[in-house]
């Protein structure tokens, strides 16, 4: 799936009534006014082997509202063998203005296998919508660890679980700092970056239910995106900031300066001369073991993750 905006230019000019709900009068203007212009958010599949567009696999979002967060999430089912089903969340925003209270909704979609139509092979896809609900806060990122949802609202960390494919059920919360806007999980860790106080590494606890805060970064840093670095038994975290630089940090309990691995420790600076906007991971390609003859006899099997950096 893939979420694209366009620019259109609005006629209406939200406001309050006596009630505090919002009301949209249409603007009535000369050839020469200028309207202001918003995005409008639209969700296409698009076929992973040609890159076509699915027909009839379009979802066009509300006036005002703008899609914040999209993953893939593995959670809970029953309709599978591995007891995990992968849907497509995502997290929007319906800003009005300084008068109108904002809302945030939390929509989960499952792309369903139907009977396809004659001679049009991509219409087997369809989006089937499994929830779609209004939060109390405003959800800034989204996730899944062990087949549980994640989801930061402002500064607190939730996960639910959606077993039935009905509902969210509110399972374990904590608090960070003053306002997280990305989560990066990995079995049973979650790492969550703050817009000024660096990054925390979380754990979920599937059998007990409980989120506690294993290390974090106690100096201020402005960090845009933030993931992790996997070589084999090894993990770091990689971080970019606002001033163009690179960070790795370290889980290191057994150092002396880590105060017992409740802090992450700095481990290197990069420079990179442009703000890294995104950084995501994907897994090294199995090598083969060469024998006297030449010939592959096995193929060796590395634990280890690429991890890409886009800049601006």
């Amino acid at each position: 799936g893939v979420v694209t905006s366009k620019v259109t230019p609005r006629k209406v000019a939200p406001h309050t009534n006596n009630d505090d709900a919002a009301i949209l009068p249409e603007l009535e203007e000369g050839e020469r006014f200028v309207y202001p212009e918003m995005h409008s958010y639209c969700l296409q599949l698009y076929s992973p082997a040609t890159w076509e567009t699915v027909p009839n696999a379009t979802v066009e979002f509300e006036e005002f509202e703008s899609v914040v967060s999209m993953q893939v999430v593995r959670l809970q089912s029953e309709q599978t063998l591995t007891g995990l089903k992968s849907y497509l969340a995502l997290c929007t925003c319906t800003d009005k203005g300084e008068e109108v209270t904002a809302k945030s909704m939390i929509k989960i979609y499952d792309i369903a296998e139907v009977v396809p139509e004659p001679d049009k092979p991509l219409t087997k896809y369809k989006l089937k919508v499994c929830y779609d609900r209004e939060m109390k806060g405003p959800v800034c990122a989204i996730g899944s660890v062990r087949g549980y949802m994640v989801g930061v609202v402002g500064q607190k960390v939730y996960v639910w679980s959606f077993m039935g494919g009905k509902d969210l059920i509110g399972v374990a919360f904590v608090d960070t700092h003053l306002f997280v806007h990305s989560i990066t999980s990995i079995k049973d860790f979650i790492l969550v970056a703050d817009i000024q106080k660096s990054v925390s590494l979380l754990r979920f606890d599937h059998e007990s239910r409980s989120l506690s805060i294993v290390s974090r970064d106690f100096q201020h840093l402005e960090v845009i995106a933030a993931n992790y670095i996997v070589d084999n038994k090894k993990l770091g975290f990689v971080v970019s900031d606002m001033m163009n630089n690179l960070i790795v940090f370290g889980y290191h309990p057994e150092a002396l300066e880590s105060q017992g691995g409740k802090m992450l420790l700095r481990r290197a600076d990069i420079h990179v001369g442009t703000r890294v906007s995104s950084l995501w991971r994907t897994a090294v390609r199995p090598a083969a073991l060469q024998g006297r003859s030449g010939l592959s006899l096995v193929m060796r099997r590395d634990k280890r993750h690429v991890t890409w950096f886009s800049g601006m």
